[in-house]
């Protein structure tokens, strides 16, 4: 059962994702602290991170070596 939620989660949360062309970059407007989940990234404000997937409530993105989600209303996008 438990397996089942997870699934269903990922293919909610992965399902409204639209993948980004080229090299789209973004500027962190908010401190965002991701806590101890693995797969979220920690925003500084002023910071510019690689955007490689943008969805309406998560955006996922890469921050020097690290791959992971962060809020799509915390950042500004451009390119």
């Amino acid at each position: 059962m438990l397996s089942f939620f997870f699934y269903d989660f990922e293919f909610i949360l992965f399902s409204r994702f639209s993948e980004v062309k080229g090299n789209s970059k973004c500027i962190a407007l908010y401190n965002y602290d991701g806590g101890s989940i693995h797969d979220q990234l920690n925003l500084i404000e002023g910071e510019e991170l690689t955007v490689i997937e943008k969805g309406p409530e998560w955006t996922k993105g890469q921050k020097g070596d690290r791959i992971g989600f962060f809020p799509t209303s915390y950042v500004e996008f451009y390119n």
